[in-house]
């Protein structure tokens, strides 16, 4: 479902992604151990990442996790700042300090809210989320017999940034973290 939000052809067969000519690393990450977790991150420094979406949060914030996207927010795409955006969670709570990954200064932690502005009442909260986007029935790429269904959640939020934060990259491949992040939260908050 996110890749079909972020990277689906215009082709003029289901759904068009906002950013299909992005190219995607797949890595897949099934469990929250800290060595699977740094691997993945190096995984898609070593790829040539400009963006990495990530739709999951650990329990707890562990240091070498920290130091890793605090890392890739510095020495990333030559020196200019990897993006990491992350889903904010689906929880209804405040996120609090040193909870999780969402809460690092470094990344782009991104809440869901309905078309009239309003946060989704599934979405966290709190201080730490940089950006609210539409994050309810979002039609995209389904398994099984349904080829797309509507699918809601902070994760379909964070997908449409990571798409729009590739756009912005792709536009001008010198802009830095900082100058990105206010891109996203000036585009963002227009609406």
């Amino acid at each position: 479902r996110i890749s079909g939000i972020i990277f689906a052809r215009h082709n003029n067969v289901g759904i068009d992604g906002i950013a299909p000519d992005a190219e995607l690393i797949a890595i897949r990450h099934t469990d929250t151990w800290t060595s699977a977790t740094l691997l993945s991150f190096y995984l898609a420094k070593i790829a040539g990442a400009d963006v990495i979406n990530c739709s999951w949060k650990s329990n707890i914030l562990l240091e070498p996790v920290a130091d890793v996207i605090r890392d890739l927010a510095t020495a990333g795409r030559q020196g200019r700042g990897l993006a990491v955006v992350f889903a904010a969670g689906n929880n209804s709570r405040r996120l609090e300090p040193e909870c999780c990954e969402p809460v690092l200064p470094q990344v782009i932690t991104v809440g869901a809210m309905h078309p009239s502005g309003r946060r989704l009442p599934f979405s966290n909260y709190g201080q730490y989320i940089d950006i609210f986007t539409y994050g309810r029935d979002v039609l995209a790429p389904a398994r099984g017999p349904e080829q797309y269904a509507l699918f809601s959640g902070t994760s379909a939020s964070s997908a449409i940034v990571s798409g729009v934060a590739a756009l912005l990259i792709a536009q001008d491949r010198e802009l830095s973290l900082t100058d990105l992040q206010q891109r996203l939260h000036d585009f963002f908050t227009a609406r």
